[in-house]
């Protein structure tokens, strides 16, 4: 099972409770949203004040969802915050109790998770992996020149993880 950001966070929690590989996971929303995001329903107060905290977040969703429309990241975050908010967080006791092959890919630029958050969910998990691709923010495989690396990287995870051949 493979998941990028949200899709991380399904790929961990199916993890949790069924055998699958999971290869990537931004640590749920949780830390993020964790810090005093507000929840449920958004307000243009709300987004204004995302602005001015996060500018690197809202660069983000200007540049992945419809860059030509400026504004268009205030509908994206309005539609998708109650989904965001709801909680769907593992405890860190869950999260120890995952012993499957886990690889966390990050940037150490991330617009949404520093270094040291996605450090301490790889000591959480017994088995996993963690590179972190200098450069680069939260959408890997979208930074210039990053590409084939990030690929190439899940790639050698996932076949490492399959049976030997006798």
């Amino acid at each position: 099972v493979m998941g990028y950001s949200d899709g991380g966070m399904a790929a961990i929690v199916g993890g949790a409770t069924h055998r699958f590989a999971t290869t990537h996971y931004m640590q749920g929303m949780e830390i993020f949203y964790g810090k005093g995001m507000p929840q449920g329903q958004l307000t243009d107060r709300d987004l204004d004040k995302m602005a001015s905290d996060a500018p690197g977040m809202v660069k983000f969703y200007q540049n992945m969802h419809h860059p030509e429309q400026k504004d268009y990241w205030r509908t994206f975050l309005k539609g998708v915050w109650p989904m965001w908010t709801t909680p769907t967080s593992l405890t860190e006791e869950e999260v120890k109790k995952i012993h499957i092959p886990v690889l966390l890919l990050d940037g150490d630029r991330d617009e949404f998770f520093t270094v040291e958050e996605v450090t301490q969910l790889y000591r959480l998990l017994p088995q996993a992996e963690m590179t972190l691709i200098p450069g680069s923010g939260h959408a890997i495989f979208q930074t210039p020149g990053k590409t084939p690396l990030f690929y190439a990287l899940v790639l050698e995870f996932l076949q490492r993880q399959l049976p030997k051949a006798s």
